[in-house]
């Protein structure tokens, strides 16, 4: 007795043997639990919002706890119950089919070959696009939000397009819907958060021409979204640029001002392709000093000394984060930190204050002109700290110098004590003066 009481405690079982707990017959009938909720229409009359909901919410747990299904009956959930629930005009019910549809994309559909069979990516861009039904459009916006990356990344190039769209003001008042604009903001950063910003595609050598496939071979599929893991750069301005232009949207309706939501939105979104572009652009740095550190080691080892090294330049990849941008981003963010609504105020200021706090090269606020200013008067860390302006080892610092003036010595020129002015992206235009932000 001794001996077993001593015993340690049997260890849990793994998630494969509770899994075989449910026999096959109990996982066809709780595969069978919605479509009788559905043959019964339930989802009439009084409790049929909730019903709605909590169909949503069976579907999420079976594709949570991953029980073997086909893809024929995942293909019915998909197309009967979870599109009809996102073209509810319930948020509730809208959310609820979104969370269920991103358990069932990641667990059954989060590979390539689902992705070419289902294409939920250029189906709910179509919607967003094109429908004309608001509740549609909302949903829509939220699916894209809530696939996987394999759903995504085939029609990035759709998904990016329909963002832009469902998220700018149209001139036509009867088309204006700020909840569809508020979710588009939404999506944009989940998006990017899912597909991430591609790595520097390198220029390919010259090579003779592939020969036409033989005996009736079928070529090769194109490259998903122009052969990149990820947003391009011109993917990443468009959507940079669009939730600058989020910002600017005040429009009032017999609600108030319905504008203030996709400005809030679009608050989180900048925080998340910044912090998302700076530690790209951090990593394109430092790929960029370690290749030309190589490449003049090499040529001072090859002619023997350094002057063949002076003459050995390394290509750098293109600036996906900018001096430019994180002003505009800082200045979008000062002015909804004194708008009338507290709410936004609170939000431009929680979020101003998380990015100043961020520490090290990859964060956004080291490229923030008049960055001790903003600290004094936002907090986020102590002006002119000891990586206040995000400098490197040799003192450079990200973006060659673009830190506050009073620590990097900047004159305010946009040109740095070296003389060299910082880097542009070419794909991006700052939509505001640059002749100082506050």
């Amino acid at each position: 007795d001794a001996a077993n009481s001593a015993a340690p405690p049997p260890a849990p079982p793994a998630p494969s043997a509770r899994a075989r707990v449910l026999t096959d017959a109990l996982v066809e009938q709780l595969h069978a639990v919605v479509p009788a909720i559905e043959k019964a229409r339930l989802y009439r009359g009084r409790g049929g919002e909730v019903m709605r909901a909590a169909a949503c919410r069976v579907l999420e747990a079976i594709a949570l706890a991953r029980l073997p299904s086909s893809g024929r009956a995942q293909a019915r959930v998909v197309d009967v119950t979870i599109v009809e629930c996102l073209r509810h005009p319930t948020e509730t019910i809208a959310a609820a089919a979104a969370a269920a549809l991103h358990a069932i994309a990641s667990s059954y559909l989060d590979t390539p070959a689902a992705a070419r069979n289902a294409r939920l990516g250029a189906r709910f861009a179509s919607v967003l696009a094109t429908d004309d039904n608001a509740a549609a459009t909302r949903g829509a916006a939220l699916a894209l939000a809530a696939l996987p990356r394999a759903q995504l990344l085939p029609a990035a190039d759709a998904v990016v397009d329909a963002l832009v769209a469902a998220s700018t003001l149209p001139d036509a008042v009867e088309r204006r819907d700020p909840e569809t604009r508020r979710n588009a903001a939404r999506a944009i950063a989940a998006v990017a958060r899912t597909l991430g910003i591609a790595p520097p595609v390198p220029p390919a050598p010259p090579r003779a021409r592939a020969p036409a496939p033989a005996n009736g071979e079928a070529s090769a599929e194109p490259a998903l979204n122009g052969g990149r893991d990820g947003l391009s750069e011109a993917q990443l301005c468009r959507l940079w640029a669009q939730l600058l232009a989020c910002m600017a949207d005040y429009e009032v309706d017999k609600r108030g001002d319905v504008g203030s939501w996709v400005r809030e939105a679009a608050m989180l979104s900048l925080e998340t392709l910044a912090e998302l572009a700076a530690a790209e652009q951090a990593r394109r740095d430092a790929a960029f000093d370690a290749a030309e550190s190589a490449a003049a080691t090499a040529a001072t080892a090859a002619v023997g000394g350094a002057a063949g090294a002076s003459q050995t330049l390394c290509a750098r990849a293109p600036s996906v984060w900018t001096v430019a941008m994180a002003a505009d981003c800082a200045r979008a963010l000062v002015q909804q930190a004194h708008e009338k609504i507290d709410r936004t105020r609170q939000l431009a200021v929680a979020v101003l204050a998380r990015m100043l706090a961020r520490r090290g090269a990859g964060a956004s606020a080291a490229w923030i002109p008049c960055r001790g200013q903003l600290e004094a008067a936002f907090g986020g860390g102590a002006p002119g700290g000891a990586d206040g302006g995000g400098a490197d080892g040799d003192g450079r610092g990200r973006g060659a110098g673009v830190a506050d003036a009073d620590d990097e010595g900047e004159d305010g020129d946009g040109v740095n004590d070296e003389g060299v002015e910082p880097p542009t992206c070419l794909l991006y235009t700052s939509p505001s003066p640059r002749d100082g932000l506050l």
